[in-house]
């Protein structure tokens, strides 16, 4: 009797415990079940979105908008204004709007058009809106054409009419800020009127690239390639490279002194006949113990004082490791050259190094090519 009772007992916790199980099993698939149907749910509230986003906010975002909030902004804070022509909006895959024009128009003062940008395409992502900054990770044209003047105050006149600071939102109140900028162009062409002398000087620039970036560190990039005219004489063909690492005050500072800067070096080159092949290759870093790395050449250097006309030159300086190393080959009148060679330490114990080689020089010669420079 007694091991019926405790059989009867063991039985009945049997059945209990595997009640509970199949209840767990249960609510398990129910769990499960309820995981695909909301799964399914959100997927299609999002496929919905994305869609929407794809094809029905082309037709929300007016054309004319675009415009007109940029020129709000620049009306605010300068004489400037902006003329679109033939404006498209289209979002891609990427949640990146991109906006394409033919054509781009900068005007001063209702007048002057300063600036063009021919066939500009501009990419702008979207979710790093959320995050209160303007990604401009992709922005490209065809061609820039800028016009602008060397006035009679020995000031260039597009530093006047644009503000430095156009560009800094936050400064101006706004709710977003210019994190990051990367935009290049085919070509590019600077034309400079100096109304001092009354002549023309152009920089005509090709497969130019910019960079900034405000990540880990503040970085500009740039390179391009080019030459000089003063009207229809070329004075320079040139190749740039430049990589600088910077705080914000040290940016600030280098804008100041272009501001202040007030001479037009592209008079004396024309005057002396001035041509050279330069090659600038920089890597600037002002928290570095070697804040400036690289090398600045100079190839077929040659220039002409009043009847006198010196030969190819090069010239080629090389920076590195707080040493800055040159080498001048410089050709005289009748075969007659000077060859230096210096280094210079700028560390700790810091010394310069000068080597002179030449041929028989005519002081005659040689003097009246400084009396010339010196005129």
């Amino acid at each position: 009797m007694i091991y019926y009772k405790k059989r009867n007992f063991l039985s009945r916790i049997k059945n209990k415990l595997v009640n509970k199980i199949a209840y767990k099993k249960d609510d398990k698939k129910d769990f499960i079940i309820f995981l695909k149907r909301f799964s399914v749910v959100i997927a299609s509230f999002i496929s919905f979105l994305y869609i929407s986003y794809l094809f029905i906010m082309p037709n929300i975002i007016k054309e004319d908008s675009i415009e007109n909030i940029v020129n709000y902004y620049l009306s605010k804070h300068s004489n400037l204004k902006i003329n679109i022509e033939n404006i498209k909006i289209n979002p891609d895959f990427k949640f990146e709007i991109c906006i394409s024009a033919k054509q781009i128009n900068l005007i001063h003062n209702n007048k002057n058009n300063i600036a063009i940008m021919f066939n500009p395409k501009i990419k702008l992502n979207l979710l790093t809106l959320f995050f209160k900054y303007i990604d401009l990770n992709d922005c490209k044209s065809d061609k820039i054409v800028i016009n602008t003047n060397f006035t009679k105050k020995q000031k260039y006149a597009l530093l006047e009419q644009i503000p430095s600071d156009i560009l800094d939102l936050e400064k101006h109140n706004s709710k977003f800020k210019i994190k990051n900028i990367k935009f290049s162009s085919n070509s590019a062409i600077i034309n400079l009127y100096d109304e001092n002398v009354k002549k023309q000087f152009k920089i005509a620039s090709n497969k130019i690239k910019f960079e900034k970036r405000n990540h880990s560190a503040n970085n500009v990039l740039f390179s391009t390639t080019g030459a000089i005219y003063a009207q229809n004489k070329k004075l320079n063909d040139f190749t740039v490279n430049v990589v600088y690492k910077y705080k914000d005050d040290q940016m600030q500072k280098i804008i100041s002194s272009i501001e202040k800067f007030n001479h037009n070096p592209f008079i004396y080159a024309d005057k002396y006949d001035f041509y050279a092949k330069a090659d600038i290759k920089l890597k600037i870093n002002k928290e570095d113990k070697t804040p400036i790395n690289g090398q600045i050449a100079l190839n077929e250097l040659n220039f002409k004082i009043k009847n006198i006309k010196i030969p190819k030159n090069n010239l080629l300086i090389v920076i590195k490791n707080n040493k800055i190393q040159s080498n001048f080959d410089f050709k005289l009148i009748k075969n007659q050259f000077i060859k230096v060679n210096s280094t210079v330490n700028l560390s700790k114990n810091k010394h310069i190094e000068l080597s002179l080689n030449s041929n028989e020089i005519d002081l005659n010669d040689f003097h009246e090519i400084i009396s010339s420079i010196a005129e």
